[in-house]
């Protein structure tokens, strides 16, 4: 990886309120859902410029479920923080700012 990256403690309960989301449907997705933000996640180690969706934060689409991961990066450190994990059937005015 090019860049160390940190997840914040609130994405943590963003991603264990999505996976308890998925589990009730089916364990399958519920995985899946695990497997896509941990790529999400790899991602953003290599290459962490997408697109800015808020004047602070970056964000990345999950490649199989309606969520975004939005992050900021220190270049001069070479870090991505990933601060929230955000389903993008809600409102755009929550996302973080």
């Amino acid at each position: 990886m090019l860049y160390n990256v940190k997840v914040e403690a609130e994405v943590k309960k963003d991603f264990a309120e999505a996976h308890r989301f998925y589990l009730k449907i089916s364990r399958k997705n519920a995985t899946n859902f695990g497997k896509d933000v941990k790529s999400a996640i790899g991602h953003l180690g290599i290459n962490p410029f997408y697109e800015l969706r808020t004047e602070r934060f970056r964000a990345f689409p999950l490649k199989n479920f309606p969520f975004l991961q939005f992050f900021e990066v220190d270049e001069q450190a070479k870090e991505v923080k990933v601060v929230a994990i955000f389903n993008t059937n809600q409102n755009k005015e929550k996302y973080p700012k």
